[in-house]
């Protein structure tokens, strides 16, 4: 029993995911990408108006989940704990 090692690790509810970063995720990790779902011409005028995304397959372009907006999608990959940044991600490192 001395030999387990134990740690606090945070998981988070929300990351503010770039849609360039989630596309990544889920390329590299489900072999899908995100495609936007057409609403209609001057759609994002109307109250309440929420940009929608199908997540297809990059294989046969087969939808794998429909309707989904971005948010949610930064809550599931949160939850996941996936890490905000990866080596692609354009992060100042000079230290300022």
């Amino acid at each position: 029993m001395d030999d387990i090692e134990a740690s606090v690790h945070r998981i988070y509810d929300y990351h503010p995911y770039t849609y360039h970063r989630m596309n990544r995720i889920l390329k590299e990790h489900y072999g899908c990408k995100l495609e936007k779902i057409w609403q209609g011409y001057k759609a994002n005028r109307k109250e309440g108006y929420k940009e929608l995304y199908n997540i297809v397959t990059v294989s046969d372009g087969m939808v794998v989940a429909e309707r989904i907006t971005l948010d949610r999608l930064r809550h599931v990959f949160a939850n996941a704990d996936y890490p905000l940044y990866d080596e692609h991600s354009a992060v100042n490192d000079d230290g300022n």
